[in-house]
């Protein structure tokens, strides 16, 4: 096992992109680090083609790609041809149909979601922040959320079809749980483990990860039971302040680490099933980027880098070449 004082991990670079890929459809998006340095663009690997949107490709961020990838959400970052700044819009892509626009509120975040009259999105209001799910057919407001989180600290199922989240009421230990199709929110109870719960993950739409605040502990919970904890703090000197995806019956975390003894790169994982910590050895002579998961137990990193972690097989996507 690597000792907890020989790992650091890697920070993200100013050439970097967050990538986002639908496994199913194998079709995904691209934004630079930095809003605007470089062009947002669509890529469907079917196909292998790159879609922009905008005759000034860096002038926008794609938010996020339809469950059935065929719309996406976008919005504006630089003021063009002194249009109107941060507009919200669905398109379509293929036609580049405008299906939706909103200039009423300042929007980070917007999800789709499985009832294809909604949409969730997290905007800025009298400086403060605000969670609402909206009716883009009527222009409505139909749901808040009144918990201040990001939507990030939360989680979609499978399907869309609900929104995960932990409470942030005094003395509610507990998950929420709202159903896109009736609006109506239940609660899962975790309060056998007494803690407060900063971000959810769902396992194989069953388990629940609950992460702690800067990723101290990591327990999977399920049925009122913990199924095994992990305390990141007593693993690892340094803060891991990465996220954590799931594949084939393990969690990982996205962010990679350089060994320093060999200054060789690692990725770490945990097993799904005992919660044991373990690590696999990155091939060498490439500098690793944050990880996201792509299809056919494919990874790809924030610079293009493809590993299968089945055989570990790499290959290069480039995506110099749409910026």
């Amino acid at each position: 096992m690597i000792s907890k004082n020989s790992v650091i991990f890697t920070k993200m670079d100013k050439k970097d992109y967050f990538i986002n890929i639908n496994p199913y459809r194998k079709k995904g998006i691209f934004n630079p680090h930095y809003k605007g340095d470089s062009n947002s663009f669509f890529y469907d690997f079917n196909l292998e083609k790159c879609r922009k949107f905008h005759k000034y490709a860096n002038t926008y961020t794609i938010l996020d790609l339809s469950p059935d990838g065929s719309k996406i959400i976008t919005i504006s970052n630089k003021n063009i041809d002194k249009t109107h700044n941060n507009i919200l819009k669905i398109l379509e892509i293929g036609t580049n149909k405008v299906l939706f626009e909103n200039r009423d509120f300042y929007t980070y975040e917007a999800y789709f979601t499985a009832n294809p009259k909604y949409i969730i999105c997290r905007v800025k209001y009298f400086n403060d922040n605000y969670i609402y799910v909206y009716d883009i057919e009527s222009n409505k407001i139909v749901h808040n959320i009144n918990d201040k989180i990001f939507i990030q600290n939360g989680c979609f199922d499978g399907k869309r079809s609900n929104f995960l989240f932990p409470s942030r009421e005094k003395d509610d230990y507990s998950i929420n749980r709202l159903n896109f199709e009736t609006l109506s929110t239940s609660k899962i109870d975790v309060s056998s483990i007494h803690i407060f719960v900063n971000s959810v993950k769902l396992i194989n739409n069953k388990e629940l990860l609950l992460i702690e605040p800067a990723n101290k502990s990591l327990y999977l919970y399920y049925k009122r039971k913990v199924i095994w904890k992990l305390e990141l703090s007593e693993l690892f000197i340094s803060e891991y302040d990465g996220g954590f995806f799931h594949l084939d019956k393990k969690i990982y975390f996205d962010t990679p680490a350089v060994n320093q003894n060999s200054k060789n790169m690692v990725l770490f994982r945990i097993d799904e099933d005992n919660g044991s910590l373990e690590h696999i050895n990155l091939p060498l002579g490439v500098e690793y980027r944050k990880f996201t998961p792509m299809f056919e137990n494919k990874i790809i990193d924030m610079a293009g880098n493809i590993i299968d972690i089945r055989n570990e097989k790499t290959s290069l996507f480039n995506i110099n070449s749409f910026k």
